[in-house]
This record gives C-alpha cells, sequence and structure tokens, in this order.
C-alpha cells in the first residue's frame, strides 16, 4: 500500500480516503433494520474512537498539501 500510495502521488494521481463512521455508545439506538456487522461493532467497538481501527495506517496518512482529499466519515448502509 505504501508503494502503490508513494506511485499514485509521484505520477500526480489525486488520492482519496474515505473513513468508516467510528463507533460511539448509543450510535445504534433505534436503529431498526440493523445489519449483523452493524451489531457486532455496537458488540466490539471496533471503530471506536483512538484505537487502532480507527486509525489510518502509519505512512499512509492523508496529506492535503498533495492534494489529498478525506472524503466525510460515512455508513455503507445510508
Amino acid at each position: 500500500m505504501k508503494e502503490a500510495l508513494a506511485a499514485a502521488r509521484k505520477a500526480h494521481i489525486q488520492v482519496f480516503y474515505g473513513l468508516h463512521q467510528q463507533w460511539e455508545p448509543g450510535m445504534f439506538d433505534n436503529w431498526l433494520h440493523a445489519t449483523g456487522s452493524n451489531l457486532r461493532q455496537a458488540e466490539v467497538h471496533f471503530f471506536a474512537e483512538g484505537t487502532s481501527g480507527a486509525q489510518v495506517l502509519e505512512g499512509l496518512e492523508p496529506q492535503p498539501e498533495e492534494g489529498d482529499v478525506v472524503v466525510s466519515k460515512h455508513w455503507n448502509s445510508k
């Protein structure tokens, strides 16, 4: 991934980051159609703010000064 990212930047290819929505307490309350993945996330708390699951891997961080774009956090179900 680091080599691919470096090659994209060298070729002036714009890089987009689509970050996953981070877990927080109560975020699935009142969901009528939660998926199995949603239920598992609520149980395990992966993607919780401050955990490794919510962080971009070291060396792959966005560099806006290089033209990278960070897309707002999203839900794949919305």
